[in-house]
């Protein structure tokens, strides 16, 4: 039996985040759920690791070290959203109410329509700012999209219209995020704030354009010497791996930099485990080496395990160290810098270094369909080389 949750983070005393959830049981039987699915736009988070502690609920999300921990009483929930890789004290309020409900309510007919691509600045005015494609679609005022920047998307964000007010939401079980913003009277602009779970906070402007593109995420990061990449890390069974092994010589080896706290890069060890699949009998390796919140491998070595089993990749993931991008820049000097989790650094059979790939816009914008087909025909056409 499936039942229908609203359920919301209290990011301040005055600020909630809601999204949507539905519980099934086995049969439509029993008081234990078998199993939740958080609901964001077109993405359905399936969660199955449920246990109890006391008579606390605890809902693990499989692939980030996150957890939602509520006493269930009837038709409600409420207790934590705890998210240990931002520490082990970063919890935020949680409540959920059953029964089907809309994300957010609105009191206003819509006096605007957002639908298309929007020239976006966060942060705007200070030394902090950063551009973003914001693309979106809206039908009788219910709003979906994201925001694509040069590092990665913002995930399927849903919302709602009321008046000349939007507002947007999404829920992964890493990311908390919500949206607001005013739609100017002519419909060309809006501006609003931006929360990212209760820990940051800023402005973003935003204004309508007929067609945009980012820059090219190959050409962000810059080869800027012949040094080799060297490295000794220990994958999930804490066996030392090198790119100097016997077993990626001759080959096209993808170093994919990462972190199992990230989604963005999730969406990107998605993609890769179907490449790797397709094309790892004609010489294919791909290497993932995860940047941890905790770089003690007595603690990050069973995460990754785990995430290793939960996502069902067959490539070699290991530890490289904390999760810094000044870590990786300087594990990385051949490179300009490393900006985003994730960098993907495409090498040929010869060893060469040919395309650096930096950040990465995943299924939830126009972009991802386009990536995939070019950089599935580069892969081919690096394999094809002798």
């Amino acid at each position: 039996m499936e039942q229908q949750w609203l359920a919301q983070l209290a990011l301040n005393d005055s600020l909630n985040l809601p999204f949507q959830m539905s519980s099934h049981r086995l049969n439509g039987k029993g008081a234990n759920f078998h199993k939740f699915v958080i609901h964001n736009a077109e993405e359905q988070i399936a969660l199955e690791n449920i246990s109890m502690d006391g008579d606390t609920t605890v809902i693990r999300f499989d692939y980030f070290d996150s957890e939602i921990r509520a006493h269930i009483q009837g038709s409600t929930m409420q207790g934590f959203w705890c998210n240990y890789a931002k520490g082990p004290n970063y919890r935020i309020p949680f409540t959920a109410n059953r029964g089907p409900s809309k994300r957010f309510e609105s009191s206003e007919t819509p006096k605007a329509d957002l639908s298309g691509q929007w020239a976006t600045v966060f942060s705007p005015g200070t030394p902090d700012s950063y551009p973003a494609v914001g693309e979106f679609y809206q039908s009788d005022g219910k709003i979906s999209g994201t925001f694509m920047t040069l590092t990665g998307d913002y995930r399927y964000l849903e919302g709602q219209m009321d008046g000349r007010h939007c507002k947007l939401s999404c829920f992964d079980g890493a990311h908390a995020f919500l949206f607001a913003a005013d739609v100017s009277e002519d419909g060309m602009g809006m501006s609003g704030q931006f929360w990212s779970g209760n820990h940051w906070q800023e402005r973003w402007e935003a204004t309508f354009v007929e067609t945009l593109e980012l820059p090219d995420a190959n050409s962000l990061t810059k080869v800027v010497s012949d040094d080799a990449i060297t490295f000794s890390l220990p994958n999930v069974d804490g066996e030392k791996i090198s790119l100097s092994d016997d077993r990626f010589k001759g080959k096209v080896v993808i170093l994919q930099i990462l972190g199992t706290w990230c989604p963005n890069c999730l969406d990107e060890t998605d993609l890769y485990q179907k490449v790797y699949n397709k094309h790892r009998e004609e010489g294919l390796e791909i290497i993932a080496l995860a940047y941890e919140s905790n770089p003690d491998p007595q603690i990050s070595l069973p995460k990754l395990k785990n995430y290793k089993e939960n996502t069902g990749i067959e490539y070699e993931l290991l530890l490289a160290g904390k999760a810094s991008k000044k870590q990786a820049s300087t594990d990385f000097p051949m490179l300009s810098e490393i900006t985003s989790f994730p960098t993907s650094i495409i090498i040929d059979r010869k060893g060469n270094i040919r395309r650096v790939h930096t950040g990465f816009n995943g299924p939830a914008t126009s972009l991802y369909g386009t990536y995939v087909r070019e950089f599935t025909t580069f892969v081919k056409e690096l394999l094809e080389e002798q």
